[in-house]
């Protein structure tokens, strides 16, 4: 059996294992090296239980948020790693994977190690009337909003309809900030 198949079973839950693949690379070199002195089969267990530690110590750990369109039609998953990443599933079928969000200040990133403050998920059903009406006075606006607020004086929303997805950044940075 492939050993880094078997470091994603063992590993999975706390981190991909390609987020790490010098960690991967290691551990694949011991379980099939012939030469190696670890032979012994606690000490190989030793070892891979160390490496799970370390891993799940080190920071790499993620926090993956989910939400729906009203209609359950369109979802977002928001992973929070070292970056902040989405994915967009439209009727089962994905059409982004791992795209990124942030926006690059004059000092700082927002969106680089994103630690999350609070999250809410509403659903918002009301009725627009356009001020230059064309084909229609009113108009239905049916979403669910997902805001992820974070340390850092940022926020992402994001607004989930049963025919797309669209997201901003808000900041409550004081001052000008340089985009």
């Amino acid at each position: 059996r492939d050993p880094a198949s078997w470091l994603d079973d063992r590993v999975g839950c706390c981190l991909p294992i390609w987020y790490c693949p010098f960690l991967t690379s290691i551990l694949t070199s011991i379980l099939t090296s012939e030469t190696s002195v670890i032979h012994n089969m606690k000490t190989t267990r030793f070892f891979s239980v160390l490496l799970l530690a370390a891993v799940c110590l080190s920071g790499y750990a993620q926090k993956v948020i989910t939400a729906q369109s009203p209609a359950g039609q369109v979802s977002v998953s928001v992973t929070l790693s070292d970056r902040i990443y989405y994915d967009v599933v439209s009727h089962n079928e994905t059409l982004l994977k791992q795209s990124v969000i942030g926006m690059q200040l004059s000092d700082k990133t927002l969106g680089a190690n994103p630690v999350p403050k609070k999250k809410s998920v509403r659903t918002v059903k009301e009725t627009v009337t356009p001020v230059l009406p064309l084909k229609y006075s009113q108009v239905e606006n049916n979403y669910t909003l997902l805001t992820l607020d974070m340390k850092g004086g940022y926020a992402v929303d994001f607004r989930l309809y049963d025919d797309g997805v669209a997201f901003r950044m808000r900041t409550a940075l004081p001052g000008e900030i340089e985009v």
